[in-house]
């Protein structure tokens, strides 16, 4: 999880058009969606240092929830374009950063996980028919912000946020933890030799 300075002020929402371009700097350099509810753009993680990223945008925290170079932190100045052609490129000092790239959807062995508008993840396969539920724990996204994450446990936990104090179930205004699985990985993922999971003084 990233919590991000409040100085940065995103645009209205617009339509992007072919051949526009956002520029990482201390002016307004995010674009929202059109409820409000994401930015897209730059924000300034440490003094002359960006990442372009997606974030909550309705919360002081300013979850961070998709980054396109996380691990590499670019300068001032640095762009992201929206080319005549359809290509989508960050670059810094005109090296190329990162590009979207279209693929088909899907993952490996033909299956899908689903996070969807009510809360529910679950897997699919790839002719629709439902596999399994992975959280059934379902929360209003009316009344809450809600994100999943495999975390480096390798524990899936869903998280929610109250859209507003008056959110039913008298939840902080913070994230917290509805559900995760597996519920107890130290016994989920264990071996004959070795430690498993958890090493072995795990207990």
């Amino acid at each position: 999880m990233f919590l991000l300075p409040l100085s940065a002020t995103a645009q209205p929402y617009r339509n992007v058009t072919l051949g526009s371009a956002l520029t990482a700097n201390n002016a307004s350099s995010t674009c929202l969606s059109p409820s409000g509810e994401f930015a897209f753009g730059f924000q300034k993680i440490i003094p002359g240092g960006y990442l372009l990223a997606i974030w909550f945008n309705k919360i002081p925290e300013r979850t961070i929830v998709w980054s396109a170079n996380r691990d590499n932190l670019i300068q001032e100045g640095s762009k992201v374009q929206l080319f005549a052609d359809g290509k989508f490129e960050l670059s810094d000092r005109g090296q190329r950063i990162w590009a979207a790239t279209l693929s088909r959807v899907g993952v490996a062995y033909g299956t899908l996980v689903i996070f969807n508008q009510s809360g529910y993840i679950f897997l699919i396969a790839e002719n629709g028919s439902l596999l399994n539920f992975v959280a059934s724990n379902a929360t209003s996204t009316s009344q809450f912000y809600q994100r999943a994450i495999l975390e480096y446990d390798g524990v899936l936990r869903h998280y929610v946020y109250p859209r507003s104090a008056y959110s039913e179930g008298g939840r902080a205004m913070a994230w917290s933890i509805i559900d995760f699985i597996p519920s107890n990985i130290c016994m989920s993922i264990r071996q004959r030799t070795g430690g498993g999971a958890c090493g072995f003084n795990s207990f």
